[in-house]
């Protein structure tokens, strides 16, 4: 296992480096015991005074400590733990960690459990788990909210990118298909009402929800409110059918009457370009909702009008 070495420090006990020396050379093997109140082992004490110092603070020690220390069998896995638990990482955006992946995994896909210390792209240092930014890129690959084109675009580069969008991308949707069985429309219609009691759902509100082992369902309201709104409306979009107590606790939602007309209007408006062959067009600002060639009305992602509550005009 490869170190960068801290830089020297002088917040030390006059014996520290005494200390280091007894640590390697008489607990090569494992960590020191606990240290018994009853009878203490001075020499365990002495060596819980170098434990005790490298978890508070790892960046204290100088290189040649280090490098003593590191002959011991069990002082790598803390002393990088010590590091990780010492650096404070910044906010990483999904730009930072395509970066720093390019820089510590050029050319080969990061091994299980791996750290790195790494810069983000504004050149903060971090104790960087390619492991765990592989994680959230898989699991906000395709959100509203995840990386942008030029993000993909960039992890794309890398060489083992292909291969490994194929097996976790793939994998993701499998499990996401699962997961989302495991959630029935009782629980969302619940979901729904602890997380909008009182303002109406967004393109970019998404709640991850674990529901057992190894699967999360990411609960978007924007997406269930269309397959629900035949319940009321009526049509093609019926997929979903409610029961009687089910739509009473949807209708109380004080949001739920000016959601319902909005949908009416739009569906009628629909209904009246696809008779008549008129192509009106008007834009909603920032570009969440369009009217255009064909009658069709889409989001900007490509959804249809169902699935939008455009959080620039906040339904009152």
């Amino acid at each position: 296992m490869n170190f960068t070495l801290a830089p020297e420090c002088n917040d030390l006990a006059p014996d520290f480096d005494a200390l280091v020396d007894l640590v390697s050379e008489k607990y090569q093997d494992e960590r020191p015991a606990p240290i018994d109140e009853d009878e203490p082992n001075l020499d365990d004490v002495m060596a819980w005074k170098v434990i005790n110092q490298i978890e508070r603070d790892p960046k204290s020690l100088k290189a040649q400590h280090v490098i003593s220390l590191n002959n011991t069998k069990w002082f790598p896995e803390m002393f990088t733990a010590s590091m990780f638990k010492a650096t404070s990482p910044p906010s990483l955006t999904y730009e930072d960690m395509v970066f720093m992946l390019m820089q510590s995994c050029p050319s080969d896909v990061p091994g299980e459990g791996e750290m790195k210390f790494s810069k983000t792209k504004a050149g903060k240092p971090v104790v960087f788990v390619p492991e765990k930014a592989l994680a959230s890129l898989k699991q906000n690959w395709n959100s509203r909210d995840g990386p942008s084109g030029i993000v993909k675009r960039m992890f794309s580069s890398l060489p083992w990118a292909d291969t490994w969008m194929k097996m976790a991308l793939g994998d993701s949707k499998r499990v996401s298909r699962l997961a989302s069985k495991k959630v029935s429309k009782e629980n969302k219609v619940t979901l729904l009402r602890i997380f909008h009691p009182f303002r109406p759902p967004t393109y970019k509100d998404s709640y991850p929800i674990r529901v057992g082992d190894g699967y999360v369902y990411n609960f978007r309201p924007t997406d269930w409110l269309p397959d629900i709104a035949g319940n009321w409306l009526g049509g093609h979009r019926h997929h979903v059918v409610l029961s009687a107590e089910d739509k009473k606790a949807i209708e109380m939602l004080p949001w739920f009457d000016s959601w319902l007309d909005r949908l009416r209007i739009l569906r009628e408006r629909k209904r009246c370009r696809e008779d008549t062959q008129i192509e009106p067009y008007y834009a909603v600002p920032h570009g969440e909702l369009y009217e255009g060639v064909m009658g069709d009305i889409m989001s900007s992602d490509g959804e249809d009008e169902d699935c939008v509550l455009p959080d620039s005009q906040p339904l009152k």
